[in-house]
C-alpha cells in the first residue's frame, strides 16, 4: 500500500505542478518515476525550500512534502522533515484531517502511527469519530458530520496504517 500511496501523492504533487507550470507534464506522461525531469524538478524545489529546522513551509505543508519526498526516495530529507514534524506536533489542536495527514506522513516515513513520538496518531483519529454507543464500538463517521473531506482522508489514513475501516463510515461517505 505504501508504494502505491506514495506514488499517488507524488502524482498529485506533479499534477499540481504541471497546472502551475504549463507544459511541464501531460497526462500521457504518467506514470512517472523519480528520474523523470518533472519529478526531479519538484524534488529540487522542495529541497530548496527546506529550512535548517527540517521544515518545508508550514507544519501542514511539511507533512505533504514529506510524502512526496518519500515517494521520490529522498530518505535523508524525509528523516529531516520527520524530525521537524515530530518536534513541532501540537496534537492538542488537531482535527480529524490533521490526524489523517500526520498518519500518512508517519507511514510514508516508515514509522508506526500507532505509537510515534509518544503519540497514538491512529487512536487520535479514531477519537474524532462519532460513535453510535457510549462505548465507542461502532464508528459512524470521522470528524465533523457536516464535512466529507475528513471522512475521505480518515479512510485513506486508516488504510495506510493497516487499520480496519468500519462499514458505517463507508456508508456515511456513500450516502
Amino acid at each position: 500500500l505504501l508504494p502505491r500511496l506514495g506514488a499517488t501523492l507524488c502524482l498529485i504533487s506533479v499534477s499540481m505542478l504541471s497546472i502551475a507550470v504549463p507544459g511541464t507534464a501531460m497526462a500521457a506522461d504518467y506514470p512517472m518515476d523519480a528520474s523523470d525531469a518533472a519529478i526531479e524538478d519538484a524534488v529540487d524545489y522542495l529541497l530548496g525550500e527546506q529550512g535548517s529546522d527540517g521544515s518545508i513551509g508550514s507544519f501542514a505543508i511539511s507533512a505533504w512534502a514529506l510524502m512526496g519526498l518519500a515517494a521520490a526516495g529522498e530518505d535523508e530529507a524525509v528523516a529531516e522533515v520527520f524530525i521537524y514534524l515530530e518536534d513541532e506536533a501540537d496534537t492538542g489542536d488537531f482535527e480529524a484531517t490533521d490526524w489523517a495527514r500526520m498518519i500518512l506522513a508517519i507511514v510514508a516515513a516508515g514509522e508506526d502511527p500507532t505509537a510515534c513520538g509518544g503519540e497514538a496518531y491512529v487512536q487520535g483519529l479514531l477519537d474524532t469519530c462519532e460513535t453510535e454507543t457510549d462505548t465507542g464500538e461502532d464508528y459512524l463517521q470521522i470528524g465533523d458530520p457536516d464535512l466529507l473531506n475528513d471522512d475521505f482522508w480518515g479512510v485513506i489514513a486508516l488504510a495506510a496504517a493497516d487499520e480496519s475501516v468500519e462499514d458505517d463510515i463507508i456508508s456515511f461517505i456513500l450516502a
